[in-house]
């Protein structure tokens, strides 16, 4: 942790999580990001209490043993006023943020029509406003709607907002936060996660044993992880590598995180450029949070006729060459600077795409399809016969058995020889001649057996008989012709001896607990805020116009001493009706105009005249 932290201690989240000890101990957590992106954890704590006591005791002890912690630009906490007053004291020259998601969530719940006395339409209508002002980029917008908050928000909306957050926004306002160097991090969702982490291993309330040994668990699955991330920004190269060669040189350069974050910049097509950008360094807010040109100084470069890449314009936390030095798994490694002339050949092998239960039931339905038919046209000797086969498979993949079939050669002209003689005689009263179905596991079968199915059990690859019980319930007296269902093993089990091993090995499992997730669930209605999300309109396919409507829309050309008709105002062409109302203006209309195939059999009125009702005139008002 602290070689972590001496290598990366610009930026720190902190944050605690509670319920994971019974003697109700918060667990205190600081994190910082590394060059790749990554989270690695700086310092851990377990406190009495979160009073202002202990949590200076807790930021000075990690003080002491970190001096490093002195070139630390900025923390990331929630609105939590005691944690915030102890690292202003303990850090005077470090930056507080507020995590957004903490920021929006603490405004949904002050302002609120009981707290503030006010009307659902007016909390509406502030919270829409104070959301703009949380993503305003600059000091100048933060001023305009500020003003129009004032202008609309009630008196005790202001005198929360100005006493609560107005002379803090630089710690809140997302522009005026990226200002402070965070490397554009606006919420403690690292934090987050990793709480989300310990809870999923460590139960709720734990003893301190348990939670010391599942604690460092964790940390070591963590720390594997990110070694494994280290090893493979090592020995993978991109395929396609970009023509231009500035972004070549600056991929050599950087980490693949901060390499997509300068490329976007580098390709970036807006034609603003600010008022304090040089050649080095620029005031926008990318700048001065990622310490990484942004496109202003590109397009200075590019007018000033200097050279695109300049190994000095980026910050040495984002270079893969210090990246390797204080990555712990490239300590005792050498890390050799790959050929980028070499052309490697790699194969892929494509990955099977996981169906889903619509497409399984699909296939499954296709598949069913071509055996239905295909049973159907079987003689009624061998229809009956696979039927009990497939009712087999069934009642065992019901019961989360596996089913092998064995296909035997089998004589055709025997079985039909049975079939002419017994079919006069075929009964429905369950009375099957010449059954040659075997219960139990018998390792015998009959000559005449086409199929052998061996029931398996998933779990133990043990084949109980599973068919005992079910077939138990069927008649014993019946008698199927030419079945070859084997039921059963070559081993005799009894079927109570298999499924007591299969309740223990069940019951052995333990299944961890459900965890519940941190922050809003997906698909929520309201944003964090408290205001309705957005809906976007799903585009709705349009109905393609029918025939007759493209016949009535069409124009003709119209003779000016031809009398016209219709709503089309055209000519007399094709067919025509007459509107059965001796009163109507118009009279005649063409059939694709009012969307007739047919004259209709009773009196017609057209849709002047009839309204709503196609067969009566429209009531006089």
């Amino acid at each position: 942790m602290t070689e972590s932290f001496e290598a990366f201690p610009e930026v720190v989240f902190a944050d605690a999580t509670y319920k994971l000890l019974d003697l109700r101990l918060p667990v205190y957590v600081l994190m910082t990001e590394d060059g790749n992106g990554q989270s690695e954890i700086a310092a851990i704590g377990l406190l009495v209490n979160e009073e202002e006591v202990t949590l200076r005791w807790f930021f000075e002890t990690f003080k002491k043993k970190n001096p490093i912690s002195a070139q630390t630009r900025v923390y990331v906490t929630d609105k939590d006023m005691k944690e915030r007053n102890v690292i202003k004291q303990v850090f005077p020259n470090s930056a507080l943020t507020i995590c957004l998601f903490h920021t929006l969530r603490t405004f949904n719940r002050e302002i609120t029509c009981d707290k503030r006395n006010i009307t659902p339409n007016e909390r509406d209508t502030v919270k829409e406003v104070i959301q703009s002002i949380v993503y305003c980029k600059s000091e100048m917008e933060y001023n305009n709607l500020y003003q129009h908050l004032k202008t609309i928000a009630p008196e005790t909306v202001m005198e929360y907002y100005n006493k609560n957050w107005h002379l803090i926004r630089d710690e809140w306002v997302i522009g005026m936060t990226y200002m402070t160097g965070n490397f554009m991090n606006k919420t403690n969702n690292r934090l987050e996660s990793f709480n989300g982490k310990l809870k999923s291993v460590i139960s709720c309330f734990s003893t301190l044993e348990n939670f010391v040994e599942k604690l460092f668990i964790v940390l070591k699955c963590i720390r594997l992880e990110r070694d494994k991330n280290a090893v493979k920004l090592v020995q993978k190269h991109p395929i396609q590598m970009s023509q231009t060669p500035e972004l070549h040189k600056y991929y050599d350069l950087l980490t693949p995180y901060a390499y997509n974050f300068l490329k976007k910049q580098f390709e970036y097509d807006e034609e603003s450029i600010t008022k304090n950008t040089t050649e080095n360094t620029c005031s926008c807010i990318f700048y001065n949070s990622m310490r990484l040109p942004c496109h202003h100084i590109f397009k200075v470069r590019k007018q000033s006729l200097t050279p695109l890449f300049d190994p000095d314009l980026c910050e040495k936390r984002w270079t893969r060459n210090y990246y390797y030095k204080t990555q712990r798994v490239f300590q005792n490694v050498e890390v050799a600077v790959s050929d980028s002339d070499t052309t490697v050949t790699t194969l892929y092998r494509k990955k099977k795409k996981v169906p889903t239960t619509h497409e399984k039931f699909r296939k499954a339905t296709l598949i069913g399809a071509k055996i239905s038919e295909l049973i159907s046209q079987a003689s009624n000797v061998h229809f009956y016969r696979k039927i009990e086969q497939l009712e087999c498979i069934y009642n065992n993949w019901l019961k989360g058995h596996e089913v092998s079939i064995q296909v035997l050669d089998v004589d055709n002209d025997v079985t039909d020889d049975v079939e002419n003689e017994d079919l006069g005689n075929y009964n429905r009263q369950d009375n099957y001649p010449d059954n040659d179905v075997v219960y139990g596991n018998d390792k015998t079968t009959d000559a005449g057996c086409s199929e052998n199915i061996n029931n398996q059990d998933v779990d133990n690859d043990v084949t109980d008989d599973v068919e005992n019980e079910d077939l138990g319930n069927y008649n014993r007296q019946d008698n199927y012709p030419d079945n070859d269902i084997v039921y059963g093993n070559d081993k005799t089990m009894d079927a109570g001896c298999s499924e007591n091993i299969n309740n223990q090995g069940i019951k052995s499992i333990i299944l961890p607990g459900k965890v519940r997730t941190c922050g809003r669930p997906k698909g929520a209605i309201l944003t964090t805020i408290g205001l309705r999300r957005p809906r976007t309109k799903r585009t709705l396919a349009q109905k393609p116009e029918t025939k007759i409507q493209k016949k009535g829309n069409r124009d003709i050309a119209v003779d000016p001493d031809e009398p016209t008709y219709c709503l089309c105002v055209q000519i007399s062409y094709g067919e025509m009706i007459c509107c059965d109302n001796d009163s109507c203006p118009i009279e005649w209309f063409h059939f694709s105009c009012v969307s007739l195939l047919t004259k209709p059999k009773g009196k017609w009125f057209c849709p002047r005249c009839r309204g709503d009702r196609p067969n009566k005139i429209k009531p006089k008002a």
